[in-house]
């Protein structure tokens, strides 16, 4: 044991002789942020972002960076983490390797994460980067009502005993000294609208239009087909039976429609709505 800490001493003092004492990494190297930055929108679906992770070398030596934890906190009465994994940097953090350890947790509240890359050896730590891909989540809305927010924080009262987010380097764990919040919110539903072919009984197939938010004046749109059949019509479909024009040419391997549905007063475009509605209906008979 006396031999191992002359040995210390010396190269110690050797560094601080010849270079001079080395200026550790703080809390001002340890940044923590978002991919997007937000705001979020989950209002129609789940969205999945990135927590960053920006290891600086401003003003200090050089490091490596050992591990790292987080603690993520959010309203579980708004919002809902439904999956965490590794970023795409954290899942190869080990000389391109998976890290030695992981663990993520999905919790009532909040999420978890602990990595530790190898405490054996310096050449399996990672080099100081920016924007480092640390985790991905995945959050849903619960109770957002349309065009209300939420944050999701950085927070040390997750699990027991509770996870403390840190940066390990040189055995040291090293507050973030930056730790952005993201904002999740409900935009409303997106207008937009979808055509769909879908299994008809009398007719090989009929087009139904969903319009959500939007009234629909025209469409036009085509359809082709495969097979051991012959297109012979294309016929309206219940919600264009009164439009002002439908026209329908039946070509090579399919057809083409467009509608008008109303050239004046009174005008009657098809309504907003997010049930399907049937535009036309293509007819068919096997050949031969």
């Amino acid at each position: 044991m006396n031999r191992l800490l002359l040995v210390g001493i010396a190269v110690a003092c050797f560094g601080a002789l010849a270079f001079g004492a080395a200026v550790p990494p703080t809390q001002a190297n340890m940044k923590f942020a978002w991919n997007p930055a937000g705001p979020v929108d989950v209002g129609d679906a789940a969205q999945t972002v990135t927590v960053i992770l920006d290891f600086t070398t401003d003003g200090v030596d050089a490091y490596g960076v050992q591990g790292w934890s987080l603690g993520l906190c959010y309203d579980k009465t708004k919002v809902n983490a439904t999956a965490a994994t590794l970023g795409a940097d954290a899942k190869i953090s080990k000389n391109g390797a998976p890290p030695s350890f992981e663990k993520t947790n999905l919790l009532a509240d909040g999420i978890t994460c602990g990595v530790v890359i190898d405490f054996m050896g310096v050449d399996k730590v990672i080099a100081p980067k920016a924007a480092f891909k640390a985790l991905d989540a995945t959050f849903a809305n619960v109770a957002l009502a349309e065009g209300e927010k939420t944050l999701v924080k950085s927070c040390r009262t997750l699990g027991s005993p509770p996870v403390i987010p840190v940066v390990v380097v040189d055995g040291a764990s090293i507050p973030f000294g930056t730790a952005a919040d993201l904002t999740l919110e409900n935009g409303g539903i997106t207008p937009k609208t979808k055509l769909e072919l879908v299994a008809a009984a009398d007719c090989v197939a009929a087009a139904k239009l969903t319009t959500n938010e939007n009234t629909v004046d025209a469409v036009s749109f085509g359809v082709s087909h495969t097979g051991n059949f012959t297109l012979k019509a294309i016929d309206r479909g219940t919600a264009t039976a009164a439009a002002a024009f439908f026209g329908a040419k039946i070509v090579t391997g399919g057809g083409t429609v467009g509608v008008v549905m109303s050239l004046g007063d009174p005008f009657t475009p098809i309504p907003a709505s997010t049930t399907a509605v049937e535009v036309h209906r293509p007819c068919a008979r096997k050949a031969g």
